[in-house]
């Protein structure tokens, strides 16, 4: 099976190429959510080599990003729930990551700050996988009210909490 986020992003070009209204969309959604069912079926039976549970996560944000550039904010919010309850996608800090940023730049602070404590329960491994979401949940706590707040300081307060 072939992994290539390209080839299903040429795919949902092609489809938006020729309908930009509700059935171009609605294609490009099938387009998604096929390939997504499809790797993530391959890779929970012992399949998928090398980079394929990357590329799962490469396209669960691929997906969030046309729903996004849609204006169509509810359904990325549903793929980004999606994409974070993945059993191989939610592995990855950009997931998350990419979720606390769709909050952040619609003006929800407090769903992003809720986005960044649940990936820390999410992400257990590797150490630098849980090291760049508290680097970057740090940043934004700094500039959301906290400028005073040590790195140190919140990962006391988030180990007290859990």
């Amino acid at each position: 099976m072939s992994f290539s986020v390209g080839a299903v992003e040429a795919t949902v070009s092609a489809a938006l190429a020729v309908d930009s209204g509700i059935a171009g969309v609605s294609n490009a959604r099938q387009a998604y959510e096929s390939n997504l069912f499809d790797w993530v079926d391959e890779i929970t039976e012992g399949g998928g080599e090398g980079g394929a549970r990357e590329a799962v996560a490469d396209l669960w944000l691929s997906y969030a990003k046309m729903e996004t550039e849609k204006r169509q904010f509810k359904a990325a919010t549903k793929v980004l729930e999606s994409a974070t309850a993945c059993p191989v996608a939610a592995g990855f800090p950009k997931v998350w990551l990419a979720y606390a940023a769709f909050w952040t730049a619609r003006g929800k602070a407090s769903k992003a700050e809720k986005v960044y404590h649940r990936a820390l329960g999410a992400v257990a491994a590797p150490p630098e996988a849980r090291a760049t979401l508290f680097e970057h949940y740090h940043a934004f706590l700094r500039g959301h009210g906290q400028p005073a707040l040590t790195l140190e300081e919140l990962q006391e307060r988030w180990a007290a909490s859990n």
